[in-house]
């Protein structure tokens, strides 16, 4: 490295990683004697440090993490009341009903459309079922029982 030509792109990346301090002390001696005896790599340099410098925070960080690790360890020492074991595993059962008891009341008052609803909906409209199958089917009307299963099928869709 002493006598060869550096390569413009690896120089750029030694010289940042020199800037660092990430470069072994074989690497970091040889890329100096270059930089000793080249003025750009010099000016390249001085351009990062100057780079560095604008870029650190004016206002200094302060450390808080002390301050909120020892607030922490504070409140573990006093302790938390334990609570008996009765009341922690009601909640889930007791959410489990209450979501039940708003399905029934929900499909009760109609905000929920019913299966029961749409099928009588559906065949109140026409005044008998062979009516009904007639107009779906033409001649090939099913029976009732596959017509109701049908109905059923295409409310899952």
């Amino acid at each position: 490295m002493y006598g060869e030509e550096m390569n413009p792109e690896d120089l750029c990346s030694k010289l940042e990683a020199l800037h660092d301090g990430e470069l072994p002390e074989v690497q970091e001696r040889a890329v100096r004697a270059h930089i000793d005896g080249c003025p750009s790599c010099r000016l390249k340099l001085a351009q990062l440090a100057a780079m560095e410098q604008a870029l650190k925070p004016g206002i200094p960080v302060a450390d808080i993490s002390a301050s909120v690790m020892s607030r922490i360890a504070a409140l573990d020492a006093c302790g938390r009341r334990r609570t008996p074991s009765f009341f922690r595993w009601w909640k889930v059962p007791a959410l489990a009903l209450a979501s039940c008891a708003v399905y029934v009341l929900c499909v009760e008052s109609g905000l929920l459309p019913s299966t029961r609803s749409q099928l009588l909906s559906a065949i109140a409209s026409h005044k008998e079922t062979e009516d009904f199958s007639a107009m779906l089917f033409g001649n090939n009307a099913p029976d009732n029982e596959q017509l109701l299963t049908m109905l059923l099928e295409g409310d899952k869709k």
